[in-house]
């Protein structure tokens, strides 16, 4: 299992330039080999487009306080080529169980 915290900076422009605005977090659980391939080929402040279903958790905290956050589930996720180049090694694919 692997837990990435990922942030979407939204720029405004402020006047005659653009600035970063509030950034939204977003928390992307991810399992199995996805999980592996994510420890193996991501860095903390890579860029990475993120796709999945969002969902909103909601819970109290042990003073009381409401807290929410948002997560990402089902999500597959790689590294934007907008910055950067990347190589692709295929993986191997497990092949499921003979019937006999």
């Amino acid at each position: 299992m692997a837990t990435v915290r990922i942030a979407v900076n939204h720029r405004i422009r402020q006047g005659e330039e653009w600035v970063d605005g509030e950034p939204s977090l977003y928390d992307v659980t991810l399992w199995e080999k996805p999980a592996e391939n994510a420890a193996e080929s991501l860095r903390k402040g890579d860029r990475v487009l993120v796709t999945g279903q969002v969902h909103t958790e909601a819970w109290t905290d042990s003073d009381g306080a409401k807290r929410i956050k948002q997560v990402i589930i089902d999500p597959e996720i790689g590294a934007s080529l907008r910055f950067t180049t990347v190589q692709v090694a295929p993986g191997t694919r497990e092949q499921p169980a003979s019937p006999n």
